[in-house]
């Protein structure tokens, strides 16, 4: 039996997961970047995705565990194609009786990419850098109600907004993050516009 951790457990790095209860039956498998914000998101009441998903983690919110299935983002999408196939029989990752079609996850316009924060979460890490966790918890909440119903447009637009805001205190963050998310954010707002 593989090592069942509560959510909250979970690191901030990639991995294909397992969702079990008590009896360690894995019911969905699933991959992400940072299973620790996955998990937190989860267990929000703004939480959308798979309405399966969603009502299970509903009607059995205290009792669901994780398994570590793949670790790291090397191979994250065939590793995750590989649990769902050696699993579909006991996962909920099925619909109609046909698996979902695959795809790995595009990049946001306004993620840069490992290790270059977008301005609203560089904000709320200067919470937690100054060790502020009140702080960090009320931006992290307030911004993400806020995003939470944007449109890709909608949050580009936040993102520049917040950007110019303090571009003087995060010069040269805000430049590698512009510079690394420019031309996506461009095509983002053009298209919106059309």
């Amino acid at each position: 039996m593989m090592d069942r951790k509560e959510l909250w457990q979970a690191p901030k790095s990639p991995m294909v997961y397992g969702l079990c209860l008590d009896d360690g039956v894995i019911r969905y498998v699933g991959m992400t970047q940072n299973a620790y914000s996955r998990f937190r998101a989860y267990r929000s009441p703004r939480f959308k995705g798979n309405d399966t998903l969603l009502a299970w983690l509903k009607d059995n919110a205290d009792r669901v565990f994780f398994v570590c299935l793949h670790n790291g983002s090397d191979g994250l999408a065939d590793a995750e194609k590989r649990w769902i196939k050696k699993l579909r029989g006991q996962c909920f990752n099925i619909v109609s009786g046909g698996i979902q079609s695959w795809r790995v996850n595009e990049r946001k316009p306004w993620t840069a990419g490992r290790g270059v924060l977008p301005p609203s979460s560089w904000i709320i890490s200067r919470f937690a850098r100054a060790k502020d966790w009140d702080g960090y918890a009320e931006a992290t909440a307030i911004r993400d109600e806020i995003v939470s119903e944007m449109s890709d447009a909608e949050r580009c637009a936040y993102e520049l907004a917040i950007a110019k805001e303090h571009r003087a205190m995060i010069e040269h963050r805000h430049q590698k993050w512009l510079e690394a998310c420019a031309d996506r954010i461009a095509a983002c707002l053009e298209m919106e516009a059309a």
